[in-house]
């Protein structure tokens, strides 16, 4: 036994030293390395052999104790699992950090921070599932900036994304608790009204146009961009969520034809124009 104990101290205590001066050298490493924001690729995981490290080296220790009977590495060794124990609970708080950052980013406009066009696809099928069932109403409010691409083509692009950030602030602040603002894409955007009919969906949607007249006009002083907005609602309009979603539309091209910067509800009488911006 003291012949083993000579031959495993020895080692043991080489391998903690080696084991240090790998962590000096890789703290040293990381702390001369200039700081890297995260994008896509930028970083590479660890092997995944180095995940298994902790539990060699305790299972090492472990053995090194079981043969040496010391007590010392023993304690040494249970040391080392329940370290081992944490980094496993660290990681798994990490990984569903991530995951939850993953979900997020999935449906958010990394521009203006409100809800993406895949969000608003699956939340419109289950707000009008819900009001079918409840038998209340649900509201759509389709809008987007009139002469935005003047302000693309004179001020460039930087401002439009300005205007856009602005815009979608402005409108988050003015629209109901409950109610979902999308954007769908360039300046379009889209408002999900639960408990709300046509009538209603026109009230929000004059607080909308109002504050986001005030929002372009802080952004760019003078540029004369303003909003229009078309309204329908489940069940008066449409029943299905995608033709409620193109009645919206259809009040939207009314609101252009009418001069720009108004509301309209859809009339299924109106036939709409199609107006550029």
């Amino acid at each position: 036994m003291l012949g083993v104990t000579a031959i495993t101290g020895p080692v043991s205590a080489a391998g903690y030293v080696m084991a240090a001066l790998m962590w000096v050298t890789a703290a040293r490493r990381r702390l001369a390395r200039h700081e890297r924001s995260w994008q896509p690729g930028l970083h590479s995981a660890p092997p995944a052999w180095s995940r298994a490290l902790p539990f060699i080296g305790a299972g090492a220790v472990q053995f090194a104790a079981f043969l040496s009977g010391s007590r010392v590495l023993g304690l040494v060794a249970g040391t080392v699992w329940c370290l081992a124990g944490l980094r496993i609970v660290e990681t798994m708080r990490i990984n569903q950090r991530l995951i939850e950052e993953r979900d997020r980013l999935l449906v958010t406009d990394p521009l203006t921070g409100v809800n993406n066009r895949r969000f608003f696809e699956a939340e419109l099928t289950r707000a009008a599932a819900r009001a079918m069932r409840s038998g209340e109403p649900l509201a759509l409010i389709s809008f987007d900036l009139d002469r935005f691409k003047a302000v693309n083509d004179t001020f460039g692009h930087g401002a439009g994304d300005d205007l856009l950030a602005a815009v979608s602030a402005a409108a988050s602040g003015v629209i109901r608790t409950g109610d979902v603002l999308c954007r769908l894409g360039g300046d379009e955007f889209v408002v999900i009204a639960p408990d709300a009919d046509g009538e209603g969906g026109a009230s929000i949607a004059e607080r909308i146009r109002v504050a986001v007249s005030e929002a372009a006009d802080r952004v760019i002083p003078g540029g004369g961009v303003t909003s229009s907005l078309g309204v329908a609602a489940i069940p008066d309009h449409a029943l299905h969520p995608t033709d409620v979603l193109l009645h919206a539309d259809e009040a939207l091209y009314t609101a252009k034809s009418a001069g720009r910067n108004c509301v309209r509800i859809y009339d299924a009488a109106t036939n709409p124009l199609l107006v550029n911006d």
